[in-house]
């Protein structure tokens, strides 16, 4: 069979048997990955995960995680799927509140720039910084 290329959802075959199984995992992937919310980011399974719970596999991983390193995590159906990620795969961490992007084989940290109002442009502006400009009132 083949699938997409970026989620790898797999297509309905002309005259396949079981298509709701098809669907099925399909709509378990696009749960996941839709608004990619990650719980946090760990090296071994937790004890007692949640269904649906999903985590980013850490370095240094063990146990059932053991050769899953960078790879998303998702509990279902009383099991673990994996997900290799791909360049420009953006997630939300729970548990510390960070957004990461996945590029060039590697998890980064994208940090969030700083927002000032202010009358005017400042002479130097600060690397980083956003500049709202407020509007003149008469």
């Amino acid at each position: 069979m083949s699938n997409t290329k970026r989620i790898g959802l797999e297509y309905l075959e002309v005259n396949q048997s079981q298509k709701e199984t098809t669907v099925n995992e399909a709509f378990n992937k696009l749960d996941l990955f839709a608004g990619l919310t990650i719980e946090s980011v760990i090296s071994a399974p937790p004890s007692s995960p949640t269904e649906g719970a999903a985590f980013l596999v850490g370095e240094s991983a063990t146990d059932a995680f053991l050769g899953k390193e960078k790879q998303i995590a998702h509990y279902l159906n009383a099991g673990w799927e994996f997900y290799a990620p791909f360049d420009g795969l953006k997630l939300y961490c729970l548990a510390d509140g960070s957004n990461y992007r996945y590029l060039s084989g590697a998890w980064q940290t994208l940090s969030e720039p700083t927002i000032q109002v202010v009358d005017a442009l400042p002479a130097t502006p600060v690397a980083g910084v956003i500049y709202f400009v407020k509007e003149a009132t008469t």
